[in-house]
Order: C-alpha cells, then sequence, then structure tokens
C-alpha cells in the first residue's frame, strides 16, 4: 500500500493531543523515515512535523486535495480534513473527535457554541455527497 495514501486514510488516529491519539506518531516516523505527521497548529501535537491551521490546503500527488478546518471543541486546534479528488470522485471528510455516527466529541477543550458552530457550519456546510470518516467507532454503543 502506498504509504501516503495510508497516511491520509488514517490522519485522524494521529491528530489530537495526548498518548491515546498521537501516540503511534513517533512510531510511524522511525518505520517510514521523512513521512509526514500533520497536526494543529494551536494543540501541541506529539510527534507533529508539519502544523496546519483552518483553510490551509494540502495535496497528494496530482488528484488528491486536502482543505484543513478548524473544528474545536474537543480540542482546541482540533482540525478535520476535507479531501477530494478528480470530479468523478465523491469528496470525503475525516472528522476526528468532532463528529461520531450518533454522538459527538466530549468538549474537552471548548464550549457548546464552538461545538453547534464546528458541527452545523463548518462540517454542515460541506457538499450533500461527502463521505464521513469518523474518528472513534461509538455507532454500537451510541445508538
Amino acid at each position: 500500500m502506498n504509504i501516503r495514501y495510508w497516511l491520509v486514510m488514517n490522519v485522524c488516529k494521529f491528530c489530537h493531543h495526548g498518548r491515546d491519539h498521537a501516540g503511534g506518531n513517533e512510531k510511524i516516523k522511525q518505520l517510514v523515515p521523512g513521512i509526514k505527521v500533520y497536526g494543529s497548529l494551536i494543540d501541541n501535537v506529539i510527534g507533529c512535523t508539519d502544523k496546519v491551521e483552518n483553510g490551509d490546503k494540502e495535496s497528494l500527488g496530482a488528484d488528491i486535495y486536502i482543505l484543513c478546518l478548524h473544528t474545536p471543541c474537543h480540542t482546541k486546534g482540533h482540525i478535520s480534513y476535507y479531501v477530494t479528488g478528480k470530479e468523478e470522485e465523491q469528496p470525503a471528510v475525516f472528522t476526528g473527535d468532532t463528529l461520531f455516527i450518533a454522538d459527538c466529541g466530549k468538549f474537552f477543550k471548548g464550549t457548546a457554541e464552538q461545538m453547534y458552530q464546528s458541527l452545523c457550519v463548518t462540517l454542515g456546510s460541506l457538499p450533500k455527497p461527502t463521505r464521513v470518516y469518523c474518528g472513534h467507532g461509538y455507532a454500537v454503543r451510541n445508538l
């Protein structure tokens, strides 16, 4: 598997606070020298090599574009990643700890107003066909 693809597909697991979310960063950096680990400019992400903030744009190859969306509340600098590809491909968003199936992230570093903005305004404004990839699999417990 292409390591850059793996990074995009797993980026939400590595871009938050604390060892439970970013504990794998140093190990992946050992296993893949030169790999980039993206994380919020605001949060102190363990092992982060490239700090991003709202509106930053990254690309992988010629066809994959990533827009960084500031979705605070779980952490002050929480970032969700909106990914687009070729025109015929559906866009995707990796919501990390902001949005889950039947739930949202805990308010560790933010307010209800920030979560409302993150969910209803920022993520809610994405195009309807956007596929959503949540940070945790709590669906059974939540429902």
